[in-house]
């Protein structure tokens, strides 16, 4: 931080919002992984919608936090972790489904192939 600032109470924050944020960066490697390979299938719309709600709820989550909690200036980063874990998790959920329905599939076309 004191590349950027010289101020201790700057550096001091950011030292912080690293702190809170750094907690969630496996679930945000989640999302940019899954995502990837979503729409490197063809998924791309998943990927479209989970991008916009996960933003939505960047969004939006600060003043819920802001208002009904202590969190403060906080809420922002706070927010960020929060809302990457569960679109991490339903990116890694679709990926499954598309994979279950993939083997099917591949199932179903070897099955009609031997007979």
């Amino acid at each position: 931080m004191g590349m950027f600032v010289h101020e201790k109470d700057v550096i001091d924050m950011g030292g912080s919002t690293l702190k809170i944020t750094s907690l969630f960066y496996a679930s945000l490697g989640v999302i940019y992984v899954t995502r990837g390979v979503l729409n490197g299938v063809g998924d791309a719309f998943f990927s479209f919608i989970n991008g916009i709600v996960e933003i939505a709820g960047r969004v939006g989550l600060p003043f819920l936090l802001l208002h009904f909690t202590a969190a403060g200036v906080w809420s922002i980063w706070i927010t960020a972790g929060i809302t990457w874990m569960p679109a991490g998790v339903s990116c890694v959920l679709r990926y499954i489904s598309w994979k279950r329905k993939k083997t099917a599939q591949t199932a179903k076309t070897v099955s009609a192939a031997t007979e």
